[in-house]
């Protein structure tokens, strides 16, 4: 009908995505739990449950954590989720320090480093963010290729792209945000996070 508005509808593929992102979400605040008790928290039908679960488990985002015990009748595969299935780096730049924290998915630290610096150019500062980074990651036994994502905190102002605003403790950089930069020397993807106070730590918790 002339005038009348059309509304897109959603893809498969972009359904399925939807549904997975549901299912590993419902794992993530409540595994280990089993399929059925995914499909009533969800609201999914078993067979959209079953689908996801084999996609999430095929990307080694969720595993097998057992089977549920003492009830009637017969048992259920209880799924959580795998923690080791990607990592994130963590790195403050203090006043007088780099610090970095390595976290599985879960948010469990499972490493950290620590150095002093004084960094009197910004190219000195990139290099020695991605030192920490580099050895906080190899202190955990990880190949920094495993590294999903890692993010850069530090007093002061920024710009959405990176470029500080007020930052007395870095030094200056011309051209390209020093976040980009850093990001560049660890070949990861890289979020800047601005913080008040230089003693707030901006590790996962």
């Amino acid at each position: 009908m002339a005038g009348q508005e059309v509304f897109a509808a959603g893809t498969p593929s972009l359904l399925r995505a939807i549904n997975e992102r549901s299912v590993l979400e419902c794992i993530r605040r409540t595994g280990p739990i089993s399929r059925a008790q995914i499909a009533r928290r969800t609201g999914l039908s078993k067979p959209t449950v079953s689908q996801a679960l084999s996609t999430l488990e095929r990307s080694r985002l969720v595993r097998s954590a057992g089977r549920t015990s003492g009830g009637k009748g017969p048992t259920a595969v209880l799924y959580e989720l795998n923690p080791t299935a990607g990592w994130v780096v963590g790195i403050d730049v203090g006043r007088e320090s780099v610090a970095a924290a390595v976290s599985d998915l879960t948010g469990r630290i499972v490493a950290e480093e620590r150095r002093p610096v004084r960094p009197r150019s910004s190219k000195a500062l990139i290099g020695s963010i991605g030192a920490v980074a580099r050895a906080a990651a190899s202190e955990a036994g990880i190949a920094w290729r495993k590294v999903t994502v890692a993010a850069v905190g530090s007093p002061g102002v920024f710009r959405a792209a990176g470029h500080p605003v007020l930052a007395h403790n870095l030094p200056r950089s011309p051209g390209s945000s020093w976040v980009s930069r850093s990001g560049r020397s660890t070949s990861r993807p890289r979020t800047p996070c601005a913080r008040r106070g230089s003693r707030r730590r901006s590790f996962p918790s």
